[in-house]
C-alpha cells in the first residue's frame, strides 16, 4: 500500500525543497508555469502575517497541495483556501477533502475559513460542513442607472497595493464622482466591477480606455468558471466575503 504523508506547514518555515514539491504539483495539475513573484508576494510577503502550506506525498511523491492564505476580512483573523491540487493518477482517495480536514485542524475555530471552489472542488468542502453563500445570478447594470447603494464593497488601499496591483488587467472607471475597479469579460464592451474605492486607490490602476456599455456587479462572491452565470463562495460559518479578496481575481 502506498503510504500517504501530509506535511503542513507555516510559510515561515517552508524549506525550498518543499515550495519546489508544492510548485511543481501546482505546475502539473494546471499545466501552466507559476508566477513566481506573485507566488512569492502571496505567501512570503503577506502583509496580513504567515500562510498554512500543504503537501500531500504518496509513496514518497508530491502528489497534492493546499494552502490557507491569510488573508484577513476587515478586522477578522482569516485564511482563503487555495491552491488545492491532486496529481491525476492519486484522484479519487479523497486527498483533497483531508488536506483541507487538516488545515482546519490547524487553524482551528477561532478564524473564519472561507473560499472560492469550482465545481471539481466545491463536493469535497460541502462534506467537510462549509456552507455555499451565494449562488446568484449576475445582474446587468447600464452605469447610468448605477446608484450609490449598489455599490460593492469598497477595496482596501494597503490591500490593493500590496495583492491587486500585481493585476495588470484590473483597471478603474470614475462615474458619477464614483470610483470602480473593474475587470475584462469576453466580450469587448462590458466589464466586471470588483469593487469600489476612493480616489487614492484607484490611482494604483490605470484608467479603463473608453466607456464599458455595460458591468456586471459581481456583489460579495466570485463566478464559478465552471458554471458561467451562477456565483459562487463558501465561508465556514457563512459570512460575507468581498470578491476582491479572492486570489483569482
Amino acid at each position: 500500500m502506498n503510504e500517504v504523508v501530509f506535511d503542513c506547514r507555516w510559510s515561515g518555515e517552508v524549506t525550498p525543497d518543499f515550495v519546489g514539491d508544492f510548485i511543481s504539483v501546482l505546475e502539473c495539475v494546471w499545466g501552466e508555469n507559476i508566477d513566481l513573484d506573485s507566488f512569492r508576494s502571496r505567501y512570503f510577503h503577506n502583509i496580513y502575517g504567515p500562510s498554512l502550506m500543504i503537501v500531500t506525498y504518496v509513496a514518497g511523491y508530491p502528489s497534492g497541495t493546499q494552502a490557507f492564505w491569510r488573508n484577513d476580512i476587515g478586522r477578522r483573523l482569516a485564511y482563503q483556501a487555495d491552491d488545492g491540487a491532486v496529481l491525476e493518477a492519486s484522484r479519487g482517495k479523497g486527498l483533497l477533502r483531508r488536506m483541507i480536514q487538516k488545515g482546519m485542524e490547524v487553524l482551528g475555530n477561532d478564524v473564519m475559513l472561507y473560499s472560492f471552489p469550482n465545481s471539481k472542488s466545491k463536493p469535497s468542502f460541502l462534506k467537510l460542513g462549509w456552507d455555499v453563500i451565494s449562488t446568484h445570478p449576475v445582474r446587468l447594470l447600464m452605469f447610468n442607472r448605477f446608484f450609490p447603494q449598489q455599490c460593492p464593497q469598497e477595496a482596501e488601499y494597503v490591500y490593493a497595493k500590496w495583492f491587486l496591483r500585481s493585476r495588470k488587467h484590473i483597471s478603474y472607471v470614475k462615474r458619477n464622482g464614483y470610483y470602480f475597479l473593474v475587470i475584462p469579460t469576453s466580450r469587448r464592451y462590458v466589464r466586471y466591477i470588483i469593487s469600489s474605492c476612493d480616489e487614492k486607490t484607484a490611482m494604483l490602476f490605470e484608467k479603463q480606455k473608453g466607456w464599458p456599455l455595460l458591468v456586471y456587479n459581481k456583489q460579495s462572491n466570485t463566478i464559478d468558471a465552471e458554471k458561467k452565470g451562477n456565483i459562487v463562495v463558501m465561508g465556514h460559518r457563512g459570512e460575507f466575503i468581498p470578491v476582491w479578496k479572492c486570489d483569482a481575481i
